[in-house]
């Protein structure tokens, strides 16, 4: 059983090429990062990675996820056991989401060097910082459970009602930590066992879908004022960001209006703010396809995708604006129906 210790040739060889890191294990954990902190990345930077070899080490890892093109990364913890080997996964985090969302598009579900081709599954760390607590009773000040939460754990940020629960005198709250690492530590101390009178709290992670903050969840754009004829793969091309991206699907409702969806809210949220450039150059407005959900119906005929349960308006567009004299005043009002009115004066 070969493993290669911290203080081994290739991992000494690998900090020699990065003079601002060093290697440190803690808990089970080998930690790459830089000697002095900086300023924590923003939700999105770090990546789970599952499937590693037992005998794959910082030294090969690390080359592996800066050579395709994502940029350095900013730390590398992987996961070994008690005999010093590798237990299959580790966490890379980058320096900001773009990174991420490169490394995953090249590395995900494919084979990584030395790996006998067994492809290695590489995702997005979910930085689930906030904890559900259930079985409150209802006549305990919001105040004095702060302070109990807060003594008997560290990193408590806010603590906040939430839900009314179904049976009498009980109710739910959110504690939200500073860290997923306090959160996960919190959740441990407190599954011992805390009570309230003769209430003993549960305690469960919330995951960001039960926040209640549905806009979390639009990962569709409305593309206006952009000429579409025949250009749906120019449209694809163009939020896709040479693979980049992922594009799930295109609808062009009008030669000037269409939808785009993305895999995830954070490709949406990217492909927004790469393309802010490009759409101010060529006069087209790119937006939020507000409240919809993700929920797309497909209708007879030529208009194709549209957006249900909302009433999305788009006003008319004057005609020295777009390419030919054409606007237009179109309302999706429900799922069953679609209001399309269009005037147009052609030379």
């Amino acid at each position: 059983m070969c493993t290669k210790p911290i203080d081994g040739p290739e991992i000494q060889a690998l900090l020699a090429l990065h003079p601002h890191h060093n290697i440190t294990q803690h808990n089970g954990q080998r930690i790459y990062s830089r000697y002095s902190p900086l300023t924590p990345p923003a939700p999105g930077c770090e990546l789970f990675i599952r499937g590693l070899p037992s005998d794959y080490y910082e030294d090969e890892l690390l080359p592996a996820l800066e050579q395709v093109g994502a940029g350095p990364v900013v730390t590398l913890r992987l996961m070994v056991n008690f005999s010093g080997r590798c237990r299959g996964y580790a966490f890379a985090e980058y320096s900001n989401p773009w990174a991420a969302r490169v490394a995953i598009n090249l590395l995900d579900n494919r084979p990584i060097k030395r790996s006998s081709g067994t492809p290695i599954s590489v995702k997005l760390s979910h930085d689930i910082r906030t904890l559900s607590v259930g079985n409150v009773p209802n006549d305990c000040p919001l105040r004095e459970l702060g302070i109990g939460l807060s003594t008997a754990t560290d990193g408590v940020v806010t603590v906040r009602d939430v839900v009314t629960a179904g049976v009498k005198g009980q109710r739910q709250l959110v504690v939200e930590y500073k860290s997923h690492y306090s959160a996960a530590m919190a959740r441990r101390v407190l599954a011992q066992g805390l009570y309230v009178g003769a209430n003993r709290l549960t305690f469960e992670w919330l995951s960001p879908g039960d926040t209640g903050d549905d806009c979390d969840e639009i990962r569709t754009l409305c593309v206006r004022r952009l000429d579409l004829r025949s250009r749906r793969q120019l449209l694809t091309d163009l939020f896709a960001f040479n693979g980049a991206l992922r594009v799930d699907g295109v609808r062009i409702v009008h030669n000037f209006l269409a939808f785009v969806r993305f895999r995830t809210r954070l490709e949406a949220q990217m492909a927004m703010e790469w393309t802010a450039p490009v759409a101010q150059s060529y006069k087209f407005d790119i937006s939020w396809a507000i409240a919809v959900l993700d929920t797309l119906y497909s209708m007879p005929g030529k208009v194709g995708w549209y957006m249900a349960t909302v009433i999305i308006t788009i006003k008319p567009i004057k005609a020295d604006i777009l390419p030919c004299q054409h606007w237009w005043d179109s309302r999706c009002r429900t799922s069953q129906q679609i209001c399309a009115k269009t005037r147009a004066q052609y030379p």
